[in-house]
């Protein structure tokens, strides 16, 4: 779900400082490394048959119905990942609805933030083991968050955190194409609720957050060096080494892999059934934008293929010529 200044200042000055906290959204995407990017030019059977793994930017149609188009987004505030590609800018500009997860207001930002915080006495530093706490406390000392604050939070707010690209600050994609498409008087929807990303959280077993803070937090040192090692990934279209990058978060050992694919599962694989369905509501109408985070598209479990055993034809389109 980068740049989770907002949030930050949450940590460090309380809750008026919420109007910023959709930031913290934006780290949660960027810990689960949701990228999709790369020139196109092979045909759906090729698609199809790759599981999906390759690919920016998808027409989805039927007959009779105008086509609508996806986009995987990054959701991280750098330049080179600001500006649609030619392909996809003609597309958005052509559409009638813009979709995305999730709508990137101040009460989305609010309900998230509150929805953070433990519930009655007991705090952060007793779930954890005092090693790890310590070792979180001086990982985000430095970024304004203090002990106190941090005790308050659930693990896996603590873990978004933990795992959000340091530095940088600003807009993602996302959130520009939300306002572009604003001023723009396109109809905006939204496919999740942040009541449903909440419940999502916390369903996740606590010795899964537990044990991925953990791991974060022994990692977190390479987290600058991942991240651009991440966006040259996401350059060159491996969305094959993508998901190998994301998985990394887990750590080295078999039960940190084994709780990632926990997470994985919750907030990516079934998060694209609910999506894939929602969206078909707006693609029988045509003329649709879609931005979503690009893990969600990726392989025979994402959306495009969900919507591609629904009957819905769906295919690449190339974003350079060759």
């Amino acid at each position: 779900m980068d740049n989770a200044t907002g949030f930050f200042a949450v940590l460090r000055k309380g809750s008026a400082e919420l109007s910023a906290g959709m930031k913290m959204l934006r780290g949660l995407r960027w810990m689960l490394r949701c990228m999709i990017v790369g020139p196109l030019m092979a045909g759906l059977a090729h698609a199809q048959a790759s599981g999906f793994d390759q690919g920016l930017l998808w027409e989805v149609r039927r007959e009779g119905t105008p086509p609508s188009y996806l986009f995987g987004t990054m959701h991280l505030a750098d330049s080179r990942l600001l500006v649609l590609p030619p392909a996809a800018e003609v597309a958005f500009r052509q559409s009638r609805i813009f979709v995305l997860e999730l709508y990137p207001d101040r009460a989305v930002a609010q309900r998230f933030a509150q929805a953070s915080q433990l519930d009655g006495e007991s705090g952060l530093d007793g779930l954890l083991p005092e090693p790890v706490f310590g070792r979180l406390v001086e990982v985000m000392s430095p970024r304004g968050a203090t002990p106190e604050r941090l005790k308050r939070l659930k693990p896996w707010a603590a873990l978004l955190l933990a795992t959000t690209a340091p530095g940088g600050s600003g807009e993602s994609l996302d959130i520009t194409l939300y306002a572009r498409a604003r001023m723009l008087n396109k109809r905006v929807e939204e496919l999740d609720s942040v009541e449903e990303q909440i419940a999502v959280f916390d369903s996740i077993p606590m010795d899964t957050q537990v044990t991925l803070l953990s791991a974060a937090l022994d990692r977190h040192d390479a987290l600058a060096a991942e991240m651009e090692e991440n966006i040259q990934t996401y350059l060159a279209g491996d969305l094959g080494g993508l998901v190998r990058l994301a998985r990394r978060n887990g750590g080295a050992s078999a039960p940190g892999q084994r709780h990632q694919a926990v997470l994985e599962k919750a907030i990516i694989h079934d998060r694209s059934v609910v999506m894939a369905y929602r969206l078909q509501a707006y693609l029988r109408r045509g003329g649709a934008f879609v931005a979503v985070g690009a893990l969600h598209l990726y392989g025979p479990k994402g959306m495009l293929a969900l919507l591609a055993e629904d009957g819905w034809v769906v295919r690449p389109v190339a974003l350079q010529g060759p």
